[in-house]
């Protein structure tokens, strides 16, 4: 809960950096999306590249969806605050890395990364709404986490699509070191919370409850992708550019 000791700038800092966790969770996919066709060209000599660049954009889809379970048995053993700044700079640092990967298996693997810090950020983003509203407040900032992630997901769809035809298909990926930014803003403004309060968080109950909701939420996620993916393909092939 805030404490009235809090100026307005500092709670709404702290409420930049939670509400940021829904944007950071769409850009692991979106923020090279649009650079999806110049990536195929690229590794068109490694195989068939379209495959190639959608394996890229979606392999980080399984940390994502699998290690949330992780996040929380972490944050059970080191507290929230630690696990949400460790990810939010492996966040930057996976993300803008892939930029420089030598090979197709080391972007890979920084993209497997990725999505584990993304899922570390998102989770202890919904996690610290709940610590620091209650009630009404609670549902309403989850509900503009919501909003936010949506319209950030636009911004970042279109700043990536300009990176990608001005630099090529390796420039999206600096949007990733967003994660720096709210790694800085997470430092004052999030508060400590026990590794004891957090492991309780976590009970057997809570987990066989949520069960069926997070199966949901992988097959939308999944879904999502399938979507999603072929969209820049089929742009292409229909001569649809952004000249």
């Amino acid at each position: 809960m805030a404490t009235g000791s809090e100026n307005a700038g500092f709670r709404a800092t702290r409420l930049f950096v939670l509400l940021s966790g829904g944007v950071m969770a769409a850009m692991v996919q979106l923020a090279i999306l649009p650079s999806l066709t110049q990536m195929a060209d690229h590794f068109s000599g490694q195989g068939d590249g379209t495959l190639i660049a959608q394996y890229i954009t979606a392999v980080a889809a399984p940390t994502m969806a699998f290690g949330a379970p992780l996040i929380g048995w972490l944050a059970g053993l080191t507290g929230k605050r630690t696990v949400l700044l460790i990810s939010a700079l492996m966040f930057a640092l996976a993300g803008a890395g892939g930029a420089f990967m030598p090979d197709l298996w080391t972007l890979l693997a920084s993209r497997l990364v990725l999505g584990l810090a993304a899922a570390g950020i998102g989770t202890m983003a919904i996690t610290y709404l709940g610590d620091y509203y209650e009630g009404e407040a609670r549902d309403r900032m989850i509900g503009w986490y919501a909003v936010v992630g949506g319209g950030g997901s636009l911004i970042v769809l279109l700043a990536a699509g300009k990176l990608a035809d001005y630099a090529g298909w390796r420039a999206p990926f600096g949007i990733y070191l967003y994660g720096l930014l709210i790694f800085a803003l997470a430092l004052p403004t999030i508060a400590r919370t026990s590794a004891k309060a957090a492991a309780t968080a976590g009970a057997a109950a809570s987990i066989k409850g949520a069960l069926g909701l997070y199966v949901l939420i992988v097959l939308i996620a999944i879904t999502m992708y399938m979507l999603t993916m072929p969209g820049p393909f089929l742009l292409q092939a229909d001569a649809i550019t952004s000249q």
